[in-house]
């Protein structure tokens, strides 16, 4: 159930001899409001459906005034521990549907307080405070049995730390922590395997036969971009980005070969069908020492590909004026 709320801004003034005066500069406003009832409250959580610690409303600003724009602040508080996070959202005036994020929420209760005021006047178009009540659930973080940090939160309020959260088969989740060990975020993306934050967008891996695929998503949960991969799958343990704003990925060939030998360097904006610029074999660059070891089998992956050298991990620097990874 959606309900709209239509909020008319009315400008009175006490004295009427400046009356005049002050509406000069000041103009009215329709902000609407578009809530989804999900929670049978006035907000809706985990809009996209990959980011269970997020809500949002969706709302749409209709005034006319040219170079005209609107900002929000979203102030949570824990009413547990008293603890204040704030973050500001900026916004230029369309026609269009759009959500106002409220991202970095606490387990249990958090007061939600959404300020939006038009920037010119500073008319304030929406102001409300939410009660908003999340439950962490065990199946949703699991237990982990190895964690790394691969990025930050944006704005570096806190960090985003990668965890194998099964111990019966390997199942990444990435979850952000505060300072004082809160989950603050995780992530419920359906089959990811490696989670990476470069320019606080959380750049997403698939692993598995014939995965040829790389996702982006903002916080919220919005899925920004995807790129296909021709010839390429498993995107595993790094993702980085170079000087040229590439993007350098680990990954194993699409066909037979050895699984977790190749780098590619991916031009995201590029457009070009195939986006891949680079490629690199690691498997012709360090040699393959079968022969030494006899007795010991190659490690296989679900019993058919080899694993010969299995990198997990790729940086870069310059030699020459050119990139070396």
């Amino acid at each position: 159930m959606k309900i709209r709320i239509f909020l008319l801004l009315l400008i009175f003034v006490a004295c009427e001899d400046k009356k005049s005066n002050e509406n000069e500069n000041i103009s009215s406003a329709n902000f609407d409001i578009e809530i989804n009832e999900n929670t049978g409250e006035n907000y809706y959580i985990n809009p996209f459906d990959v980011a269970p610690m997020t809500a949002g409303i969706n709302f749409r600003y209709t005034d006319e005034m040219e170079n005209s724009s609107i900002s929000a602040t979203v102030s949570i508080k824990s009413p547990k521990n008293q603890i204040d996070f704030v973050k500001e959202y900026s916004f230029n005036p369309d026609t269009s549907k759009q959500w106002l994020p409220i991202v970095g929420m606490f387990e249990g209760e958090n007061e939600v307080h959404i300020a939006v005021e038009e920037k010119q006047s500073q008319n304030v178009l929406h102001d409300t405070t939410y009660t908003i009540k999340l439950d962490l659930l065990d199946s949703d973080i699991g237990r982990a049995n190895e964690a790394y940090m691969s990025g930050d939160f944006p704005g570096d309020e806190m960090i985003f730390v990668l965890y194998n959260t099964s111990v019966a088969r390997v199942r990444f989740t990435g979850i952000v922590y505060d300072s004082d060990g809160n989950i603050r975020w995780y992530s419920a993306i359906p089959g990811s395997f490696m989670q990476f934050v470069i320019d606080d967008l959380l750049y997403v891996g698939f692993k598995g036969e014939k995965i040829n695929s790389l996702e982006v998503y903002d916080f919220f949960g919005r899925k920004i971009k995807e790129w296909d991969l021709p010839g390429y799958e498993d995107i595993h343990h790094d993702i980085i980005k170079n000087e040229m704003g590439n993007l350098v990925l680990t990954v194993s060939k699409d066909d037979s070969s050895p699984v977790e030998d190749r780098l590619i360097e991916l031009n995201p904006n590029s457009i070009q069908a195939n986006k891949i610029v680079n490629s690199v074999d690691l498997s012709v660059i360090f040699p393959n020492v079968d022969e030494l070891f006899g007795d010991l089998p190659q490690l296989q992956i679900g019993g058919t590909r080899e694993d010969h050298v299995h990198n997990n991990s790729v940086s870069f620097y310059k030699r020459n004026g050119q990139t070396v990874f």
